[in-house]
């Protein structure tokens, strides 16, 4: 697939899924660096299922200044 792909141009497949591991992560961190993103909250998918959602919430809310419904 397209995703899978180096983004350098090249059209080339990553040698490893270590490497595109790695990119990925790489491109998801370097989203901080984005001119329109204010701030990116890292959020463990398992944490979520094993603690709830109420400290991202809770975290947007203090990000934000809104509060949640």
């Amino acid at each position: 697939p397209q995703y899978e792909l180096m983004d350098d141009g090249s059209g080339r497949a990553y040698s490893s899924i270590i490497d595109l591991r790695a990119a990925k992560i790489r491109n998801v961190i370097d989203i901080a660096r984005w001119d329109w993103i204010s701030d990116v909250l890292i959020v463990q998918y398992e944490g979520m299922i094993n603690d709830g959602t109420g400290s991202l919430i809770n975290e947007i809310e203090r990000l934000t200044g809104f509060k949640a419904n």
